[in-house]
């Protein structure tokens, strides 16, 4: 058997039967880590799987607020932030940094940022998701709004340092209302689309949409469809007690003239598993977390 084969059987079972069971999984197409407590074991890819180990160290920060309802005093969870920062050795060797914030106030906003900096590649990834909702508000003669967004993005890129190769994801996306007036912003890479939404929820998580936008790549005008949708069931109850949810969305720009369609697929993964797969134009990054709670 490889010695690195077997370097990672022995110190997954040891770790296991020490630490209990905890799986990340940290996707840009070619690096990946399996974490127990503190270490954790690193495969990265780029001509060949290549194995490590590694050290880990993260810590999280909550601001709580307490309110007091007549003789009841509650806390109310404010925001939260965090950080990962580790370093692997093996075959391929770097380090690697998460940032992270997230606030439960309205608007409600989330940031996280990812960079890995290895001997063959260098990779970041970023995404962010903002929520909206102001009520209508008078102005002069007339009444402004009421106003509600969710917009949502995702942006990694990849360098290959002895090719200088590079692979990127570019996606944004926009599902809004303006006193009752549906508007969409959908960003594939570098087509930039303003549309309207169909049967959007009252939180913009959910519906279709329908633009025109215009392709700086190709210099061209383009049509934009797709839409997102919640996927969810209750099967497998005593496998998946808090069932499976999944958001799936889909959308796509056609170039006129061109065989090609550029498209995003994006699945946010809530239960059993925490994560995101998303494809775009046959790049693809994922992001997936099992745990024990």
């Amino acid at each position: 058997m490889n010695f690195n084969r077997l370097l990672v059987i022995l110190f997954l079972a040891t770790s296991i039967i020490t630490y209990g069971f905890t799986i990340e999984s940290y996707g840009f197409g070619t690096f990946m880590n399996l974490a127990i407590d503190n270490f954790f074991i690193t495969n990265t890819y780029d001509d060949s799987f290549k194995p490590g180990l590694g050290i880990r160290f993260s810590d999280q920060f909550e601001n709580v607020e307490k309110v007091k309802l007549g003789f009841v005093t509650i806390s109310r969870k404010v925001d939260k932030s965090y950080y990962e920062i580790g370093g692997f050795y093996g075959e391929n060797y770097g380090i690697y940094l998460n940032l992270g914030y997230e606030s439960f106030s309205i608007p409600s906003t989330f940031f996280e940022k990812n960079y890995v900096i290895s001997k063959s590649f260098i990779a970041t990834t970023s995404t962010s998701k903002t929520w909206i909702s102001l009520p209508a508000i008078p102005f002069g003669d007339t009444i402004i709004g009421p106003i509600a967004f969710n917009y949502e993005d995702f942006k990694m890129k990849q360098t290959f340092l002895e090719t200088n190769n590079e692979k990127s994801i570019d996606f944004s996306r926009m599902y809004s209302n303006l006193g009752g007036i549906p508007i969409s912003y959908v960003q594939i890479g570098k087509t930039y689309s303003l549309g309207t939404t169909f049967f959007s929820d009252k939180s913009l998580e959910q519906g279709l949409i329908m633009g025109i936008g215009y392709d700086f790549e190709n210099n061209d005008f383009v049509g934009v469809l797709g839409g997102r949708i919640f996927l969810g069931t209750d099967m497998f109850p005593e496998i998946f007690p808090d069932g499976i949810r999944i958001f799936f969305s889909s959308y796509a720009a056609y170039v006129p003239g061109l065989p090609r369609v550029n498209y995003t697929i994006w699945m946010k993964f809530l239960s059993p598993i925490k994560g995101d797969l998303i494809i775009q134009n046959e790049t693809a990054s994922f992001r997936f977390k099992l745990y024990e709670q």
